[in-house]
């Protein structure tokens, strides 16, 4: 009886080493093998700093020339739909090639972004349509105008635009230029031509103010602009030079319909308290990333027709 209880158990022991044998090289359900990261890249990231510069831009002073970003997130997508994310801190020099271990495989493309820490927005991505969806900061997250200039001016985007081979055995380089995903509108005004002794003895340009959206996409290029507009900012014209003539500029993210306010105070000779006519510009299409567009405004005449009036614009550069 012992003898036959020592074979059952050996059989058992058998049947439990077959069992492990075919179940034990098996990865649990869902999980995928992949590629060991045992190839060489050398990633170059330029970033074009003076994008916003232009003819007749009195650029000088307003900080562009520069480009305060603390981190550059890079991302490789393969062909399989794997996503590689590296990293760069703000000690990185624009241009400088950088080291990493990446899949070998054909990359489908490499895509690139550059800006300001907040501590608040994280940006990470693990396919392409969410690096197409990253999305920047809210600038209501910040206290001063100032901050919100700093931020505007630290966001930079791009792409290879083209698949790259990975190849064991081999460096494989890796370049991507960024430009900053921000527009900037010039406005310039003049009212002295509506001066005159039996005109108006009065022409004062009042507070310009831009609406635009208050977060934008890194990849605006893959988003429909915004109909509805949320932020607002303001210049106001408060001394008696500015309100005759000046110049003012706004930064706005692109991809969207941008509009801007103004007013202008008036009053003829012998007439008692001024009157206001209120004006609303509207650009006709999305300000593309890294454009500049100067507006014109000149008050001349004899007479103003109606207390509001609505203006169409061009978005083409320069205009």
């Amino acid at each position: 009886m012992e003898h036959k209880v020592r074979k059952g158990m050996k059989w058992l022991w058998l049947f439990c080493l077959l069992c492990w044998t075919a179940c034990g090289g098996e990865e649990p359900a869902g999980e995928t093998l992949l590629p060991p990261k045992d190839c060489e890249v050398t990633v170059s990231v330029r970033l074009d700093a003076a994008s916003l510069r232009g003819m007749g831009d009195p650029g000088s002073g307003t900080g562009e020339g520069t480009a305060e970003w603390t981190r550059i997130d890079i991302f490789l997508v393969y062909d399989w739909g794997q996503v590689l994310h590296y990293s760069l801190g703000e000690d990185y020099v624009s241009g400088k090639e950088q080291k990493f271990y990446a899949f070998a495989g054909t990359v489908r493309d490499v895509y690139a972004v550059a800006y300001k820490e907040t501590g608040v927005t994280t940006v990470t991505a693990s396919s392409e349509q969410g690096i197409q969806d990253l999305q920047t900061a809210l600038l209501s997250g910040f206290s001063t105008a100032e901050e919100k200039k700093a931020y505007l001016l630290s966001l930079f985007s791009g792409r290879a635009g083209k698949a790259i081979e990975v190849e064991k055995e081999k460096i494989t380089t890796i370049k991507v230029t960024l430009q900053r995903i921000i527009a900037k509108v010039d406005v310039q005004w003049d009212a002295e031509d509506a001066y005159s002794p039996e005109g108006y003895v009065e022409a004062r340009m009042g507070s310009i103010t831009l609406y635009g959206t208050e977060r934008g996409w890194f990849f605006p290029q893959f988003h429909q602009a915004e109909e509805a507009l949320t932020y607002a900012g303001c210049y106001q014209a408060d001394d008696a030079v500015s309100e005759r003539n000046g110049r003012t500029y706004f930064y706005t993210f692109s991809g969207q319909k941008n509009k801007f306010t103004f007013s202008v105070s008036h009053k003829k000779k012998g007439e008692g308290a001024s009157e206001k006519t209120e004006y609303t510009a509207e650009f006709l299409s999305p300000l593309d990333a890294a454009s500049w567009h100067k507006v014109n405004l000149s008050v001349k005449g004899t007479s103003f027709e109606a207390e509001s009036h609505d203006l169409q614009l061009m978005s083409n550069q320069g205009n």
